[in-house]
């Protein structure tokens, strides 16, 4: 089956499910560009399943193994959940769950924080960006800054090819957001749209982006591995592969 026939049906589901539309990549194209064009803070996230059992603190067990790759602290504390959960209703598009466990766990959430995003996508959402090639337009028509853990690979596979990536800077966890922020704002002029890949993190700081600089942020998860590696991003089985090639690689450090 096709990425766009599988975008569709979880579009279908995320529909039924939360009984709101879920907007496409072109939709979610057009505010992006609406919010460069205007010089006005966008953020678009996604909450996974993942997103989802760490929001409701639901099953948290189930993430230690993984919590450096998502990039917070474990177990997690009150205080970083809090923080958290506030930030989180400040995104202005989400990209959420069409699975019933985590679509479950978020309408829960939403209905606890009293919480209406102005508008949703499906979680999928950054692959439908790279898989239709408006990741790309970005990259060539706009100056874009990169964060995130693979960021500085992505930047030179992309300057390869010919594309100049404005800024670059990583982000491997949540204890490195207020520096990279710090970061932004010296640099605020020279460029027009953020991309992330960094897990949690990534979500939280494309908020504040968005809020604190006035200046578009997608949060694109393992799309950022794909533009760094997309020989073997292409190949089977890519996102359980490279999770497992960085957790691997984290234990060795």
């Amino acid at each position: 089956m096709r990425n766009s026939e599988k975008a569709l049906q979880r579009s279908k589901l995320i529909q039924e499910q939360y009984q709101r539309e879920a907007l496409n990549a072109e939709a979610v194209n057009a505010l992006v560009e609406e919010a460069i064009i205007n010089r006005k803070g966008l953020s678009v996230i996604r909450l996974g399943d993942a997103m989802a059992r760490l929001l409701m603190m639901h099953n948290i067990k189930s993430l230690d193994g993984v919590a450096h790759f998502l990039g917070i602290p474990y177990p997690p504390g009150k205080k970083f959940i809090l923080q958290l959960r506030n930030t989180i209703v400040k995104a202005d598009v989400v990209g959420v769950s069409h699975f019933k466990g985590g679509s479950k766990l978020l309408k829960q959430f939403m209905h606890k924080k009293k919480w209406s995003p102005p508008h949703l996508t499906e979680s999928f959402i950054n692959d439908q960006l790279y898989y239709e090639g408006y990741l790309n337009y970005y990259l060539r028509k706009y100056r874009v800054c990169l964060i995130g853990r693979a960021a500085k690979k992505a930047s030179q596979q992309l300057q390869e090819q010919g594309t100049t990536v404005a800024l670059v800077l990583p982000l491997d966890n949540y204890r490195e957001i207020k520096q990279v922020l710090k970061a932004l704002h010296k640099k605020k002029t020279d460029f027009d749209l953020v991309l992330i890949g960094a897990g949690v993190p990534g979500r939280t700081l494309c908020i504040k982006i968005a809020k604190q600089l006035h200046k578009p942020a997608i949060e694109i998860g393992h799309m950022m591995d794909a533009m760094a590696e997309p020989e073997d991003w292409a190949k089977p089985g890519n996102r359980l592969r490279f999770k497992r090639r960085w957790l691997s690689k984290k234990k060795t450090e």
